[in-house]
């Protein structure tokens, strides 16, 4: 199964793309941990604190842990919207920085792999070089390594093209994690 389609990629597809893989690989996992972690250093700041003024006792220690597991619970909303906030400003810099903006890119698959072109340069890859695909109603993402990805954005592509391209991809046998 072959074909070809041509988008360009919008800020905020790029933007959007970006959360797709951010809460695959990353959000929730790394959430809960950051989330432990914090409350454990919390928890041994507490518990040191207390240790140095009266002395360390062991009946307040649970008192010390549910203490340090709230400052936990109210600092973890603020870092998740500081990463946000954060993240959409950077990958806004970084997509005017990379001249996205009015590029098209021409995509040309084929059984042995896919073709990725634009004004700059022609890539071909075979499709096992693809590790995984993370796809959801807006976008597949096909993942070379953590965090290096081709944007595919769903509805720039024709419907009949789009259903070739899926096929092309199941046949590759990348695996199809959706989201």
């Amino acid at each position: 199964m072959s074909g070809q389609f041509t988008f360009g990629l919008s800020k905020q597809d790029f933007v959007s793309a970006y959360y797709l893989y951010l809460r695959h690989v990353w959000l929730w996992k790394k959430l809960v941990l950051a989330y432990l972690l914090a409350t454990v250093a919390y928890a041994a700041l507490i518990v040191g604190i207390d240790a140095f003024d009266t002395g360390l006792r062991a009946a307040a220690l649970g008192e010390q842990i549910a203490t340090a597991a709230g400052y936990s619970a109210l600092l973890a909303p603020i870092l998740v919207v500081i990463t946000i906030v954060g993240s959409r400003i950077r990958l806004g810099r970084m997509y005017d920085q990379l001249g996205v903006a009015g590029r098209d890119t021409t995509f040309l698959f084929d059984p042995e792999g896919l073709q990725t072109s634009n004004r700059d340069a022609t890539t071909t890859y075979r499709w096992d070089r693809f590790r995984q695909r993370i796809e959801n109603e807006r976008y597949i993402l096909l993942c070379f390594a953590q965090g290096i990805y081709i944007i595919v954005v769903k509805k720039a592509v024709e419907p009949a093209m789009l259903s070739r391209f899926i096929s092309a991809l199941n046949q590759s046998g990348i695996s199809d994690t959706r989201t």
